[in-house]
């Protein structure tokens, strides 16, 4: 066994060294993944016209997974034909032709209607279990009742009829953004009740491993958070569970500010296994607080992950003074939900704030992880005006919130895919033995409304340190 071990860290070496030679810089295109770096999944025109990503995740064989969905455009009307979609490429980036069951469109699985006449239906989060099935979350709405879902898939990508109502649990006036499964095999979401009052509140759902809605927790399967007494918005994004179950979610809510006409703030929340807030976080469980030493009126929780001693990073956005939009913030906090000063900036102590694409606007962070020496990649999300052109953006901060030079250019990747089209999008950020994996929307040339999931793998100097601890 010792002998295996031994050969096994030569040659991982080796291959580390080969790449970390070719590659000094982190944040490069691995040009061994692809074509050149960049895999594209792409429909004709008649199966559909935009296809795009808004989860991805590597399972224990290297193989990628993405979930999102299909838009089909229809001659004369601008109404959307979404459907929620999961796709499954092989390591090197190629349509697993296992997955999906349909010869002309191989690796795609497009999912039947999970709400009758919802024009917009969409993985939005996904999480895939040692045998290699997935659970997926999101949402359906447009044209029909709003409902949040959480879908089970048998391997090869069509529903698991054992799992709830033929592998579907649907939960009415719901959207769902994120997703855990805790150590019992339970599954979580976080999202937003939609309907009444307040309007939106953000919420937690917990189903049994069958499929059935957990009686054990907050009503009937469901907790909400709301300021009692009050009409006030808010909504969670993000998710992560805790190795003794409970929750931490993360997202934004509207806080009275008399400096500004509409005030949301960074929003956090922990919740005991039953679905009841936690009083050992935050004094009652729940925190609502903005970057510190800035003011700002749009503040929000996009991506959160758990740190070591109990530690919380997320990573979100904030208002800037003077400009249209958001810029990206990095946050961390200890295990009693306060600031932790030891991490980001002097002048904002607990947090790194970041412009990534300067000139852009409402930069958010679209995901997030955290490589085994703890610093934190977040894909990106922006838009610009003029051009009005967007590109595939991540950013690297080291483990006490610094940005981290040694990756992309001074701690940022942009790239444009050179697609033909008037954008790229990143959607999602997944780790592939210690390299970032991206993966989002690139459109073709104009004309025919047509978009293609793209996926980016980029160099680190973890492959080694990674495949060790693997």
């Amino acid at each position: 066994m010792r002998l295996k071990r031994k050969l096994r860290a030569i040659a991982l070496t080796a291959g580390a060294i080969g790449i970390t030679a070719a590659n000094a810089q982190d944040g490069a295109l691995d040009t061994t993944f692809g074509n050149q770096g960049v895999a594209y999944m792409a429909l004709d025109g008649v199966e559909g016209h935009q296809l795009a990503p808004q989860a991805v995740a590597v399972m224990p064989d290297r193989r990628i997974v993405l979930g999102g969905w299909r838009n089909r455009l229809v001659a004369g009307t601008p109404d959307p034909r979404m459907r929620a979609m999961v796709a499954r490429l092989a390591p090197d980036g190629t349509p697993d032709a296992t997955f999906g069951g349909n010869p002309k469109y191989p690796g795609l699985a497009v999912l039947p209607d999970l709400v009758v006449g919802a024009q917009m239906q969409l993985v939005e989060a996904m999480r895939v279990n040692a045998d290699g099935s997935l659970f997926v979350a999101g949402s359906c709405f447009a044209f029909a009742p709003m409902h949040g879902f959480i879908a089970k898939l048998r391997v090869d990508g069509s529903l698991d009829p054992d799992f709830g109502d033929a592998g579907v649990v649907l939960y009415p006036r719901l959207q769902l953004h994120d997703l855990g499964v805790d150590s019992q095999g339970r599954i979580v979401a976080a999202g937003e009740q939609v309907g009444g009052t307040p309007q939106y509140r953000g919420a937690v759902v917990r189903v049994t491993p069958q499929g059935a809605r957990d009686a054990t927790f907050g009503t009937d399967g469901v907790a909400t958070l709301v300021e009692p007494d009050v009409d006030r918005l808010g909504y969670f994004r993000a998710l992560a569970i805790l190795p003794d179950d409970r929750i931490v979610t993360g997202g934004t809510f509207q806080v009275p500010d008399p400096n500004f006409v509409d005030n949301y703030d960074l929003s956090i929340a922990r919740w005991k296994t039953d679905g009841t807030p936690d009083p050992t976080f935050a004094g009652d469980g729940w925190r609502t607080f903005n970057v510190a030493g800035v003011s700002s009126a749009v503040d929000g929780i996009d991506r959160l992950l758990l740190a070591p001693h109990g530690k919380l990073v997320f990573a979100g956005h904030y208002e800037v003074g003077g400009k249209s939009g958001t810029n990206v913030v990095f946050g961390r906090l200890d295990d009693a939900g306060a600031d932790d000063a030891s991490f980001g900036d002097a002048a904002t102590p607990g947090f790194r704030t970041i412009d990534p694409v300067p000139g852009s606007w409402n930069e958010s962070a679209s995901g997030l992880v955290r490589q085994s020496d703890g610093r934190l990649v977040a894909s990106i999300s922006y838009s610009v005006f003029d051009p009005a052109r967007e590109r595939m953006a991540a950013v690297r901060v080291t483990a006490d919130g610094a940005l981290d030079a040694t990756f992309g250019s001074g701690g940022v990747f942009v790239r444009d895919l050179g697609h033909g089209g008037s954008y790229d999008d990143a959607m999602a950020v997944t780790l592939d033995g210690g390299r970032a994996l991206l993966a989002g929307r690139s459109a073709q040339p104009p004309g025919e409304g047509m978009v293609d999931t793209a996926v980016l793998r980029l160099t680190s100097d973890l492959v080694f340190r990674d495949g060790v601890d693997e």
